[in-house]
């Protein structure tokens, strides 16, 4: 999972492609399929490229604008559904 922190951190703030990002952390591969922090088994296992490459897609058509501007974050809304 750090892998893939690290390959979203390039693409949105560093200006990487995905494929940049990806070039920089393939030499410490293999890595596990990414997951998330629940229990079960992953349904789905992805691979770091794709999670960066998802993170990527979903800034450039605009569903992370707190990404450019941090006041887009909505807080609130945040605490509310993180629960």
């Amino acid at each position: 999972n750090a892998a893939v922190l690290v390959g979203i951190f390039q693409t949105l703030f560093l200006g990487a492609t995905p494929e940049e990002a990806w070039q920089r952390l393939a030499p410490g591969a293999p890595y596990c399929p990414f997951r998330d922090a629940s229990t079960g088994e992953a349904m789905m296992p992805l691979g770091v490229v794709d999670v960066i490459e998802g993170m990527h897609a979903a800034a450039k058509v605009g569903f992370l604008p707190w990404i450019r501007d941090p006041e887009a974050f909505d807080l609130e809304a945040y605490q509310h559904y993180e629960q």
